[in-house]
């Protein structure tokens, strides 16, 4: 399952470095590849947890949530609301 999730977070590096280099991204395709890598991750740590094995803290989906929060959800918010000015 865990390479689903690589993939899923490497499109979004991806999405996110072709908005950085050629100026152009759509915001829900970075922020829809991070949702899916955190929701994989938490699949994955569920995962570990049913096998009995201690210690095993979710710091992807952790930081994954982050990232969303903190650059994201300011953008997804003006997209589903245009007439609101971006923060």
């Amino acid at each position: 399952m865990w390479p689903l999730g690589f993939g899923f977070y490497a499109g979004a590096v991806a999405s996110a470095a072709s908005g950085v280099v050629f100026e152009r991204e759509d915001v829900r395709v970075t922020a829809g590849l991070l949702a899916l890598a955190g929701i994989d991750s938490v699949v994955v740590w569920w995962g570990l947890l049913g096998r009995g094995t201690r210690g095993a803290i979710p710091v992807g989906v952790v930081a994954i949530g982050v990232v969303l929060w903190w650059f994201y959800w300011p953008m997804l918010g003006a997209v589903a609301d245009p007439d609101r000015p971006k923060e």
